[in-house]
């Protein structure tokens, strides 16, 4: 007969017992504990148990190494469930590349994985950018799919953790260009504006520690609109003064400098000219460099206190506050621990100011009233 999900769910579990876990990692239980399609929901699911130990976290024997490199590439060719597939990604950089003695043979999977889009594409980011950084894999266009992840969609993603975490350590680079890095802030602040207040909070924290690393992105922060040239200054003047004194035709148009926003479009202009940066633009057409952070303003505004308080950490001085955040402690937020700790958190001012009553009982006006 054919093979069955359950068998090729079986098969994995022998491929990740027949190998030591990868330092770091989370074993190879987790999945089949209680994850398993194939199996039924009554059914008891049996745990692998865990390998003898061995040196450096791999099998000790290269030829052992080998025989998994071959089981897993004829695995992968099988047809995997949806579940499985995901699943494989996820481990794919901690448990199955390390123990591979030529990991560049999947790099046609995980380019394929990753050109798919969506959950698939977040899950394949870290083995992709594992061959990329540690075996030299030629992807010239990675930032570029990885820019385009930075959607809305994400901000609600089951693995918008993993994937946060991940995409901060591939723009830790201090060589990446400026305009690449402006980009990216002004796609994360942008984002920021609607994502849930726990997500804004590691956007934000992104935000500043790419902002610590590149220096040359901080103008973003106290850029000014630049000024309009003569002429166009004396056509917007000539305009204001016919409509005030009723010398010409009145319009209710926008004067031509002004950026038209579309019917329907969640674009905010920042200022009478309107944002530069096209977020539905790529990468390098986006013109992020020369726009301006003016998210963090509206943020400062924000329904949820967390955020808008965490949005005045800009105004501060970064050369004198160069510790950058833990992006863990942002990612243990969630709605009701935010909600708690804005109940818990005691007032300053007092809303209401109490009276003494004995001494306006007592006095002389009152007395002589009411007597």
């Amino acid at each position: 007969g054919g093979v069955t999900s359950a068998s090729i769910a079986e098969l994995l579990q022998l491929l990740f017992a027949l190998q030591r876990p990868a330092p770091g990692s989370h074993g190879s239980e987790s999945f089949f504990a209680g994850d398993d399609p194939s199996q039924g929901a009554g059914e008891k699911r049996k745990r692998a148990d865990p390998p003898p130990a061995g040196r450096g976290g791999k099998p000790a024997d290269k030829r052992v190494r080998a025989l998994l490199s071959q089981c897993w590439l004829g695995f992968l060719r099988l047809p995997l469930t949806k579940p499985l597939y995901k699943y494989i990604l996820e481990r794919m950089h901690a448990d199955i590349l390390p123990n591979l003695t030529q990991p560049l043979l999947l790099s046609d999977f995980l380019t394929a994985s990753y050109n798919v889009g969506g959950i698939t594409s977040l899950l394949a980011l870290g083995g992709l950018y594992t061959l990329i950084s540690k075996h030299n894999l030629d992807y010239p266009r990675f930032f570029d799919k990885l820019y385009a992840l930075f959607n809305p969609a994400v901000c609600h993603a089951r693995y918008r953790a993993q994937f946060f975490q991940q995409s901060s350590a591939f723009l830790s680079s201090r060589y990446a260009p400026g305009y690449m890095m402006a980009a990216f802030a002004k796609r994360m602040a942008r984002l920021s504006l609607t994502a849930p207040p726990h997500t804004a909070l590691a956007l934000l924290a992104m935000i500043y520690n790419l902002l610590l690393r590149h220096p040359s992105c901080r103008v973003l922060l106290h850029r000014e609109a630049p000024p309009p040239d003569a002429k166009q200054q004396e056509r917007e003047l000539q305009t204001l003064s016919d409509t005030v004194l009723f010398l010409g035709p009145t319009t209710t148009e926008p004067p031509a400098s002004a950026t038209p926003v579309p019917e329907g479009s969640d674009a905010l202009p920042a200022g009478p000219k309107g944002d530069p940066f096209q977020e539905d633009a790529p990468l390098q057409d986006c013109r992020a460099l020369e726009s301006s952070l003016w998210e963090l303003g509206a943020l400062r505004s924000h329904y949820c206190p967390e955020v808008a308080r965490f949005a005045r950490v800009f105004e501060r001085d970064m050369e004198k506050h160069r510790q950058r955040f833990d992006l863990n402690d942002f990612f243990r937020s969630s709605y009701p621990i935010l909600l708690e700790a804005s109940v818990k958190r005691q007032r300053k001012e007092v809303p209401y100011e109490q009276l003494d009553t004995s001494t306006v009982l007592d006095s002389a006006p009152l007395k002589a009233f009411l007597s």
